[in-house]
């Protein structure tokens, strides 16, 4: 019984045995019957015996025409082998020809995966082949993977050429050179191209995102001003937001309706920042953030719905875990939270209140001493002598004189009098 490599070795002696009786029997026709007995074993998926037969060929006769036939199918043979990196310098060297094996090297390139090759392939062809099928969505393909892979400098060479060849994609690719020159940083050109088209809301949004650059609001919201579409008017309603004008965000969102993802989280944060607590519940079946929804939820004073979301979430905060359970009054789930986590100081000033209310004071001192090393500043400022009167109270009510000795001695220090 023959075994599996018996069988593969068999076939390889089969196949050198069958290349040297063609050599020997030399003869006008065999080399091209040869190139076809490869290509059959391509076809089967006998790459090993096709490398020998490919190889033979490239070894044996030198004209130009064979020598590239067997290059070609060298090249094919190698990427079934699993020799990618050859296979692609093979192949691409071949690509540079204008023969009809250049375009097949080319073609095959395209079928790799890796996204940047395939994007050259594809451009060589439609630039060496300009009667090859699908030539326009060649170039496109070329266009977005260079475009996606941050390829700047190849996209706008691409983006030229579509402007240049197809007329009826001139504006499209006019418009795209200017959103790619903005991404370069390249203001005046995005200036320039966009200048002419003064009606387009495409060119109003390019336009904005410049004055933006610049740290032009003003301009930015007299650049959109006029503007319909979706991305225009959610790019004028998050200035707005920036600038804490909520009223304005609802105003520039309200043609369109709540289930339209882009916009329902703004619609919602402007909400939330003006108190609109009914039309908030109303919009809460369209958030689809469940991070966002459980903040919502907590601000709208539903905490238990909180922590059902929360309790499903990967690496949800521990601060909003806090929230909720203070809002529910358990402070001791709140506590239990801020023991391994990184509370703001402000939640954390809240539980140690809670907890001194209580009567658990040994508790609150932890807080309140880790505030007090902290000194917490910036937007959770909170008072030191604040901190340091809870603090100096607790450590008496528990006796630690040791530490309230420390604690007193510093307040006596800023000159104050817990």
């Amino acid at each position: 019984m023959f075994k599996g490599k018996d069988i593969r070795r068999y076939s390889l002696q089969l196949v050198i045995g069958f290349t040297f009786t063609l050599l020997s029997a030399g003869g006008l026709f065999a080399q091209k019957e040869l190139i076809d007995f490869g290509n059959s074993l391509l076809k089967s998926g006998k790459f090993e015996e096709a490398k020998i037969i490919f190889n033979a060929v490239a070894l044996n006769y030198p004209e130009q025409v064979w020598q590239r036939k067997a290059k070609l199918g060298l090249g094919k043979a190698l990427l079934g082998t699993g020799d990618t990196s050859s296979a692609i310098t093979i192949l691409n060297d071949l690509g540079r020809g204008k023969d009809e094996i250049a375009l097949n090297a080319l073609l095959t390139l395209t079928s790799l995966n890796d996204s940047e090759l395939v994007a050259e392939a594809n451009l060589r062809v439609a630039m060496g082949f300009p009667e090859v099928e699908n030539r326009k969505e060649r170039l496109l393909s070329a266009y977005r993977t260079f475009r996606a892979l941050g390829n700047l400098d190849r996209a706008i060479d691409v983006a030229r050429i579509i402007g240049s060849d197809y007329s009826s994609l001139r504006k499209w690719a006019q418009l795209e050179l200017a959103e790619l020159y903005l991404k370069k940083g390249d203001f005046s050109e995005v200036n320039r191209i966009t200048s002419r088209y003064p009606n387009e809301d495409r060119a109003r949004l390019l336009r904005a995102r410049v004055f933006l650059s610049k740290g032009d609001t003003v301009s930015a919201i007299e650049a959109l001003s006029d503007s319909r579409t979706l991305p225009n008017l959610k790019l004028l309603a998050e200035i707005h937001e920036r600038l804490g004008n909520f009223d304005g965000v609802l105003r520039t969102l309200s043609r369109f309706p709540d289930t339209l993802q882009q916009i329902t989280r703004l619609k919602a944060n402007a909400m939330l920042k003006l108190g609109m607590k009914a039309q908030l519940e109303d919009l809460i079946p369209y958030v689809k953030d469940s991070l966002f929804r459980a903040k919502i939820y907590l601000s709208l004073g539903y905490p238990d719905s909180a922590l059902k979301i929360l309790f499903n979430l990967r690496n949800a905060p521990d601060s909003l875990f806090v929230k909720a359970y203070l809002q529910n009054g358990d402070i001791f789930s709140a506590w239990t939270f801020w023991k391994k986590g990184t509370i703001p100081p402000g939640l954390s000033s809240r539980i140690a209140t809670n907890l001194d209310s209580l009567g658990f004071h040994k508790l609150a001192v932890k807080i309140w001493h880790k505030l007090w090393e902290e000194k917490p500043h910036g937007e959770e400022w909170i008072p030191l002598d604040t901190i340091g009167t809870r603090l100096a109270q607790d450590l008496f009510l528990t006796g630690d004189t040791v530490q309230l000795r420390g604690v007193l001695d510093t307040l006596s220090k800023i000159g104050i009098e817990p």
